[in-house]
């Protein structure tokens, strides 16, 4: 046995209520093991009651705190009651109805009924005897509590979300907070995702001592879809862990898009269904209808009771005009900007030929002795197997008409007078039936005729020429017009060029003539969009020119009287002196006479004639 001394050292380092350790020497002591409890459960405290032979229990006291030391909240007095089960019993009264002592049992022990947090302490039990040393026994009890709760917080929005997390959009980023609150010890956090294990990452806030762990989701996945996010905190293996669970919601964009209608021939007249699906979507696809770029509405659209599948069912009534025409299907997420999907059709549409008979180069009349080419446009699906001509109703071949030749969708003609007020037509043939072009009528024209019966009237004081024909009308539309240009007398240069719409009726001016003193050439001509018609050509001469002339036709109206004298008395002179010539010569003579007499007649008419010399050319001769 050691001595006091060392006695009084162990009593110290091992913690033992501080007792005075020489008043502790007359002591029995025992030390149990921790007890672990969970609030709300009873726990049983043991005290060391062993007696020994012929001795007693005198008194028992229960301390609370590390001390041992002060008020006992239990106390069981036996020392003036003839046996220990008809002891008194005296208890605090924030332990009345919650706490008890049982002796009955090997090892005596304290019942603590519904603990609290507040409980978990060190626990000394003290025994005094008659004769023997006091006994002290002590435990710790250590009271676990779990989280008060487990919450879970939305980053983006700082909201607290119950049961479900979402919805989100397919492809974004998702970061959760979770949240431990309170917990003794303080829990482990952990995320689970379908109940496994993602992220242990969990931390200590030092300002509120919960225990949190963030969870980063990137890029949310469709597979995602109704998965479940656990967050559970765990601080005790005999109770569950604390848990909040979440299923993800997330917008989903389509995942396919299909027209299942047979990609077959379409006819006009009978009226179809298209059908299109799309798969995939969550909330269910808008789906539209699209023709090239304009939006269809014949069309219903139904959703399966998982909202995934869309069918879409178009009622449409095949056209011509959409032959070649692309047909959308749209699939859209209505919750997703630029999630849209779309699958295509280009629509084959068979139609009997659709036909149209024109002038080639899109004319409307042909020239007499032209030669002129009818075209027969053809809009088909299919493509035309036959192609047939009729001229006034008649089908005609390459040989069945003159001047005719047929090649296929054209018809080349040599046009003349005989066919104007003709009919034409064409048909065509494809698997779809035969259809007849319009009636072409050719409206046959000529090039015009040029004016006739030129005059050209001068005017010497006004330097004016009024130059006047008159029109050659014949079949040749109603837009001739009639052109009058001035040339130099050599037509090397052009002076002026005048237009009339109605009558072929000119005047130039002084301003038009441009050069004075000079032969000027007149071309005159008619024109239409038919053509030009053939020139006439006129030349006078100018002012100047007309005046010189006009002074000697005065000199030889003046002189006329003294001609005539004079060749009467050359006559008689000659009958006299020249007698005896011979025949001959006095015929030479009555001769020259003659031509003299001529001269003063013309010089007569030129005296009383308005206009200028007028001399007609020839084209050939310019």
């Amino acid at each position: 046995m050691t001595n006091d001394s060392e006695f009084c050292v162990e009593w110290k380092s091992k913690s033992f209520p501080p007792i005075d350790c020489y008043a502790a020497l007359k002591i029995m002591n025992k030390v149990y093991p921790e007890l672990k409890t969970i609030v709300g459960s009873s726990v049983q405290l043991p005290c060391n009651v062993t007696t020994a032979p012929d001795d007693t229990i005198q008194l028992i006291l229960w301390y609370k705190g590390s001390s041992g030391t002060g008020p006992p909240f239990y106390t069981i007095d036996a020392r003036e009651s003839p046996s220990f089960q008809k002891s008194k019993h005296f208890l605090l009264d924030s332990y009345k109805d919650r706490v008890s002592f049982n002796i009955s049992v090997q090892t005596a022990v304290l019942v603590i009924d519904s603990v609290r947090e507040e409980d978990s302490s060190e626990y000394s039990c003290r025994v005094d005897y008659k004769w023997s040393r006091t006994s002290i026994s002590v435990t710790r009890l250590f009271v676990v509590v779990p989280p008060k709760d487990v919450i879970v917080i939305d980053n983006a929005t700082g909201t607290r979300l119950h049961t479900i997390a979402g919805p989100y959009k397919e492809g974004t980023d998702l970061r959760l907070k979770c949240i431990a609150i309170g917990g003794k010890p303080l829990p482990t956090l952990i995320w689970f995702f379908d109940n496994q294990m993602i992220d242990d990452s969990y931390i200590v806030d030092n300002k509120t001592g919960n225990v949190e762990n963030e969870l980063l989701l990137k890029h949310l996945k469709r597979d995602f879809l109704d998965s479940v996010l656990s967050c559970k905190a765990d601080n005790y293996h005999s109770l569950p862990p604390i848990s909040a669970s979440l299923r993800l919601e997330i917008y989903l964009k389509p995942s396919s898009v299909t027209i299942t209608s047979k990609n077959e021939p379409l006819r006009i007249g009978r009226k179809i269904e298209m059908i299109c699906v799309s798969k995939g979507s969550k909330p269910s696809a808008n789906i539209t209808w699209l023709l090239d770029r304009f939006i269809l509405k014949e069309f219903r659209t139904t959703h399966s009771t998982d909202g995934m599948v869309s069918t879409s069912t178009l009622t449409y009534n095949p056209s011509p005009a959409h032959n070649g025409s692309t047909l959308y299907c749209l699939a859209e997420n209505p919750r997703l900007f630029n999630s849209s999907i779309f699958d295509s059709r280009v629509l084959n549409i068979y139609f009997r030929p659709k036909l149209n008979l024109t002038l080639a180069n899109d004319a409307s009349f042909v020239v007499n002795g032209s030669e002129t080419q009818l075209l027969c446009s053809v809009i088909a699906n299919p493509e035309v197997t036959e192609i047939h001509w009729l001229f006034n109703g008649k089908l005609i071949t390459n040989n069945s008409i003159k001047g005719v030749i047929i090649n296929k969708d054209r018809l080349v003609i040599n046009v003349t007078e005989k066919h104007h007020g003709s009919s034409f037509e064409c048909i065509a043939m494809n698997s779809e039936g035969k259809a007849r072009s319009n009636h072409l009528h050719l409206d046959v024209y000529s090039i015009p005729q040029p004016p006739k019966d030129c005059e050209i009237d001068g005017n010497r004081s006004a330097n004016v020429f009024r130059v006047r024909c008159v029109p050659v009308y014949a079949n040749v539309g109603k837009s001739q017009k009639f052109y009058l240009e001035l040339y130099d007398s050599k037509r090397s240069v052009l002076l002026s060029t005048l237009e009339e719409s109605n009558l072929p009726h000119f005047t130039l001016t002084e301003s038009d003539l441009k050069i004075q003193n000079e032969t000027y050439i007149f071309v005159i001509y008619s024109k239409n969009e038919n053509g030009k018609s053939a020139e006439i050509v006129l030349s006078t001469e100018s002012e100047k020119m007309m005046r010189r002339k006009a002074d000697i036709k005065d000199f030889n109206l003046l002189n006329l009287p003294i001609i005539g004298i004079v060749a009467v008395t050359i006559i008689a002179i000659v009958a006299i002196v020249a007698v005896s010539k011979s025949l001959k010569c006095f015929l030479n003579y009555l001769q020259r006479n003659d031509a003299n007499l001529r001269e003063k007649e013309d010089s007569q008419k030129l005296a009383n004639n308005k206009t200028p010399d007028v001399i007609p050319l020839s084209v050939d001769s310019l």
